[in-house]
């Protein structure tokens, strides 16, 4: 085979790999809390691209879109929220902790999120929750209170 026939060959695999990759790129971006299997499924139910889990997830980290594990809420980083909590911790240093009584209350919900989402490195992932038919929540209500 010619070098230019081999030089042809190459730009073609370049190009068609270039087009797959942002066709994964594409479904990710459409849903990216999807597991590796699910994408897996997805690329060859819509896009005609056979590729096994362990090949996605390569592809995946060559696009730098990598796995999250949780959903953060950003603005608990910000420079506001942050003075806020200052300000509320010295407000607090000066009640003496007899007088203080603490109510809980928490309830216990089986509607689920994925643990994991993706996105391109250093960004976030927005919050995929899953939706679900609600069922009754249990409830439970305490007081706590300090006794030395």
């Amino acid at each position: 085979m010619s070098k230019a026939a081999q030089n042809w060959i190459s730009c073609e695999t370049s190009r068609r790999r270039d087009q797959e990759a942002y066709q994964i790129y594409v479904k990710v971006e459409q849903d990216h809390d999807a597991t590796l299997a699910e994408l897996c499924a997805q690329l060859e139910q819509q896009v005609k691209i056979r590729v096994s889990p362990s090949t996605l997830c390569r592809t995946l980290q060559q696009l730098n879109l990598t796995r999250k594990k949780t959903l953060h809420a950003s603005q608990a980083e910000t420079d506001r929220v942050q003075l806020l909590r200052r300000e509320y911790r010295e407000e607090i240093r000066a009640i003496c902790p007899e007088d203080l009584v603490f109510i809980a209350e928490t309830g216990v919900n089986l509607i689920m999120v994925r643990l994991y989402a993706r996105a391109l490195k250093g960004e976030r992932t927005t919050g995929g929750y899953c939706q679900l038919n609600r069922p009754k929540a249990c409830l439970l209500r305490n007081c706590l209170i300090f006794k030395g």
